[in-house]
């Protein structure tokens, strides 16, 4: 789950940069 997490937030950080 931890991985699915961090991918879910990079994913976020993605899309506001």
């Amino acid at each position: 789950t931890a991985p699915s997490l961090l991918a879910v937030k990079d994913v976020v950080v993605a899309n506001i940069l």
